[in-house]
């Protein structure tokens, strides 16, 4: 059992190379975490096929390729404490949570945040706090972290850059609403409020949600 199990990680892996990620932390990250735990069930078989596999509310999890990039251009430290904003599924939050100290996933459905944190207890994960969250009404708490992740598109990161403390990066995805193309950049806040803006991926993503409908609401 354990050779099959060890020969599906190193097939994984291999996988996941294919898309120019080579960070052998980021690559034990992503293999040693149950992706099929987080995907729904019917999606289970294509659980790192590189397709946006659906989530409720009309969102998707982000392709394998992209999580492999995004973790790897972050270039994080085990010291590190991490923001992930949009949780969705829970599984980007579970593989941060191997390569860092402490995880802070939000995500402004409920629902999301129960699946999330109930699988990560199945799988032994105590590193993350899961929260219902609207960061819209709560930029400020991303001066609190070393790094943010933000798994949806904005048009305008000004929210980003006025809220990041010295020394730390937010990997965000740029671009309007209805564009096919959005940009996802690394933005680091250098000394005397400076940025740096390092592009990493073209790909298609969710926008940021506008607000929730009523019958979503919750204690955002």
């Amino acid at each position: 059992m354990k050779d099959s199990n060890d020969t599906s990680i190193i097939k994984v892996k291999n996988y996941i190379r294919t898309f120019n990620v080579i960070d052998e932390k980021v690559l034990d990250a992503i293999c040693s975490t149950n992706r099929e735990d987080f995907v729904p069930k019917y999606y289970k078989s294509f659980a790192f096929t590189d397709i946006p596999i659906p989530l409720d509310h009309g969102q998707s999890m982000l392709l394998p390729s992209v999580e492999g990039l995004l973790l790897q251009s972050l270039k994080l430290n085990v010291n590190d404490n991490v923001l992930v904003v949009g949780s969705g599924s829970g599984f980007l939050a579970a593989c941060l949570s191997k390569l860092v100290r402490n995880v802070t996933a939000i995500d402004i459905f409920q629902d999301f945040i129960t699946k999330s944190k109930a699988v990560c207890q199945t799988n032994m994960i105590n590193n993350i706090e899961f929260i219902q969250r609207d960061i819209q009404k709560h930029w400020e708490m991303i001066h609190s972290y070393d790094s943010v992740v933000l798994t949806f598109s904005m048009n305008d990161t000004s929210p980003i850059t006025q809220n990041l403390r010295i020394n730390s990066k937010a990997f965000v995805f740029i671009g309007e609403e209805n564009s096919p193309i959005k940009f996802g950049k690394i933005i680091s806040k250098t000394e005397n409020n400076g940025y740096t803006r390092e592009h990493i991926i073209q790909t298609n993503i969710k926008h940021i949600i506008k607000g929730l409908k009523n019958n979503d609401r919750e204690n955002t």
